[in-house]
């Protein structure tokens, strides 16, 4: 039998020879997050909101900082001017942890504000490593500086820098990174108020319009001249949400989940994670498209009409159909 308290003893004895040089440390890095734009930019990781980053010239004190272990937890991103929380219509940074590889993924339709990535303590080195990555309208964000969707790969490293939009610094270890909204100060493409939703192409001149100015339940969503009346402003970004008419508690909605073909399209009182209220706008096809697990059906130009007060409606999703092309 062993002797319980005598082994105990042994074994406090044993760690009290251990020293602070042989534990190690918790493997991570830094990052500090910084928004250098003239507007407030509420700041996402992973899809979780963090904290509204003030601009820093009204205070040059503010940042985000953070340790992050060896899960880096998704993409860093703003959401402001136009960006979703899910990601789409925004510039995010990517960091990976053993590879000291990091990149910049832009949406292809939109780009809400500028971002860099720079790393702390490392100036750029003469072989291409340890470069700043930035995605900046209006002469820096070319398909070189960001990828146009996330990477689902990397390569081994190697003696040489990636090719760009990867980036590497290799042994970086914990001095990390900073992350800079705007670097260059500015937004040049920045969205002051509620957007109106219009045809693409030739017809650009009309709007969605909720009928007769009527904001309450049932009223229905049509076409009309636009005119920039509180009936055509609308909130709307890309990827997912609701469109959701501006000043308003009112949603656009296809009635169900899985409306048929030619459900005509109306306003409704806003309901979180309604899937009738649930839409999705892909900059790049210009499509709405109702966001179900069924895929959804797209928001329509009933029968190609653009009469003043016809309303649109749901139909299946078609490749380049120009009655479902909508400039946000």
């Amino acid at each position: 039998m062993f002797n319980r308290p005598a082994l105990l003893a042994l074994v406090t004895l044993s760690l009290s020879f251990v020293s602070k040089a042989d534990i190690v440390p918790p493997i991570g890095r830094y990052v500090n997050v910084t928004n250098n734009c003239p507007i407030t930019v509420p700041l996402y990781i992973g899809g979780q909101f963090k904290q509204d980053l003030t601009t820093i010239s009204a205070d040059p004190s503010t940042s985000y900082s953070e340790f992050i272990g060896t899960d880096l937890g998704g993409f860093f991103y703003g959401t402001a001017n136009g960006g979703n929380r899910d990601g789409n219509g925004a510039v995010r940074a990517g960091l990976t942890q053993g590879d000291d590889y990091y990149y910049l993924v832009k949406d292809p339709s939109w780009v809400n504000i500028g971002v860099s990535i720079t790393p702390v303590g490392r100036a750029p080195e003469s072989n291409g490593f340890c470069t700043p990555a930035k995605c900046e309208l209006p002469n820096d964000c070319s398909d070189g500086a960001a990828f146009t969707s996330p990477p689902t790969r990397f390569p081994a490293p190697g003696t040489a820098p990636p090719n760009l939009p990867l980036h590497r610094c290799p042994g970086l270890g914990d001095a990390g990174f900073t992350i800079t909204f705007c670097p260059s100060g500015t937004i040049p493409n920045l969205q002051t108020g509620p957007n109106t939703i219009s045809l693409a192409g030739s017809n650009g001149n009309k709007c969605l319009t909720v009928a007769g100015g009527v904001f309450a339940n049932g009223t229905p969503v049509q076409i009309n001249d636009c005119n920039g009346s509180p009936s055509q402003k609308w909130v709307i970004k890309r990827g997912r949400g609701q469109v959701k008419v501006s000043g308003t508690n009112f949603c656009l909605d296809a009635t169900s989940a899985t409306p048929p073909d030619g459900t005509g399209l109306k306003i409704w009182q806003c309901y979180d994670d309604l899937v009738a209220q649930q839409w999705f706008f892909d900059g790049s096809t210009k499509q709405i498209w109702l966001n179900n697990n069924a895929g959804g059906g797209c928001v329509d130009l009933t029968d190609g009409d653009t009469a003043n007060g016809r309303q649109v409606q749901v139909w299946s999703c078609g490749w380049d159909n120009p009655n479902q092309a909508w400039n946000v």
